[in-house]
């Protein structure tokens, strides 16, 4: 896996001086979401949401070109965005 190089920042970003000084550093956005799925019925309490629904929690980032640099997907939807985030960062995220 391989993020994207720092040197490369949105011509849109650039040239607006309301971004410019505050994303000047950054790579792209992060954020989770929720996918329905459909585990075996052994396993369904584990990927059940909070409001109850079947899903897997997913974190993707992507630049501000819109393409997708990370996702980690497959986890159960009971999981908090924050301890996604721990995986996500052990796995290498930040590197």
């Amino acid at each position: 896996m391989q993020l994207p190089s720092p040197d490369i920042l949105s011509e849109h970003i650039k040239n607006n001086p309301k971004f410019f000084p505050f994303f000047k550093d950054a790579l792209g956005a992060i954020d989770g979401t929720h996918i329905a799925c459909f585990p075996p019925a052994a396993e369904r309490t584990c990927y059940q949401d909070k409001d109850g629904n079947i899903t897997q929690n997913v974190l993707a980032a992507c630049t501000f070109e819109m393409h997708f640099c990370y996702i980690l997907s497959g986890w159960e939807g009971s999981i908090a965005d924050s301890f996604l985030f721990d995986k996500a960062w052990a796995a290498g995220l930040h590197t």
